[in-house]
């Protein structure tokens, strides 16, 4: 699956780009460890909490997706490769 994947700097050692070889991967500056991983696809946004017991939400609206796509691109143009 094509993916565009942003990942906080201090994940560089997992080599994703290695492993979703169909997919784009950029880092973050670290500064801070994000616990929280965002999916959007089409309507949908899917967020997961990464603690302890892991907890997640899937959210099903048109506008909260565009919106999180806008704000993912922002993100991925201030990202290095």
């Amino acid at each position: 699956m094509k993916a565009k994947l942003l990942f906080n700097e201090s994940l560089a050692y997992w080599k994703a780009e290695v492993k979703y070889l169909k997919s784009e991967v950029k880092y973050t500056k670290t500064g801070f460890e994000p616990l929280i991983e965002t999916i959007i696809r089409n309507d949908k946004i899917g967020i997961i909490v990464w603690t302890d017991k892991p907890q997640g939400v899937i959210i099903h609206q048109k506008e909260a997706a565009e919106s999180y796509d806008k704000f993912f691109q922002l993100m991925w143009k201030t990202a290095t490769s």
